[in-house]
């Protein structure tokens, strides 16, 4: 396993580990992620089908099912997400729909006062540099910078409940250090039993 996704993957144990001892001297056990700013992701929870758009290499969209399960950790602290579904990434190089599941975990931190999305999935089972960001309303826009063959790039995640039971999220490429984004994968969620 390469260096960084085992830092990655301790840095996650130890948010949890931090987590779940309640460490943090500005907060009481009684009181351990109980404010309103860990709340921001509650409208997620539940089961969910997805219809996904996801960027061909000429340009098209191909369109293929999924599903996702949210659940919460007893204490509020820690959302975790179950994905299955099929995917064909051009970025990739796949030349046709692969089933793959994934799992994300993601926490608020309140010193820095923003969120942390972990993703692996069976293509790549490590969790890798998180996407962090926050909400504005309705909407939260979360941000990665990675390096590609052909120089920098920053990745956004964005979540929008448009309605109850009715979530639209984004993942966007930036090319030139987020003054503009391109999507290339989008997912519409509608509450529902998983597939």
């Amino acid at each position: 396993m390469p260096y960084r996704a085992i830092k990655a993957n301790l840095a996650v144990v130890a948010m949890l580990a931090g987590c779940a001892t309640g460490e943090r001297a500005d907060m009481t056990a009684a009181g351990l992620c109980a404010g309103s700013e860990f709340r921001a992701f509650d409208f997620w929870l539940g089961e969910w089908s997805i219809e996904q758009r996801i960027l061909a290499a000429d340009g098209t969209w191909t369109a293929l099912p999924a599903s996702t399960k949210v659940t919460s950790s007893p204490d509020g602290c820690v959302l975790t997400e179950n994905w299955s579904g099929d995917v064909q990434f051009f970025w990739e190089e796949m030349t046709a729909p692969q089933r793959i599941w994934g799992y994300s975990v993601r926490r608020f931190d309140p010193k820095a006062k923003s969120w942390a999305i972990y993703w692996m999935d069976s293509r790549n089972p490590a969790f890798d540099t998180p996407h962090v960001g926050g909400f504005n309303g309705a909407r939260g826009e979360f941000f990665r910078d990675f390096d590609a063959p052909d120089g920098p790039r920053r990745s956004r995640i964005s979540f929008e409940q448009r309605a109850p039971g009715d979530v639209l999220w984004e993942l966007a490429v930036s090319a030139d250090g987020g003054a503009t984004f391109a999507p290339i994968w989008v997912m519409e969620m509608r509450r529902g039993a998983s597939r």
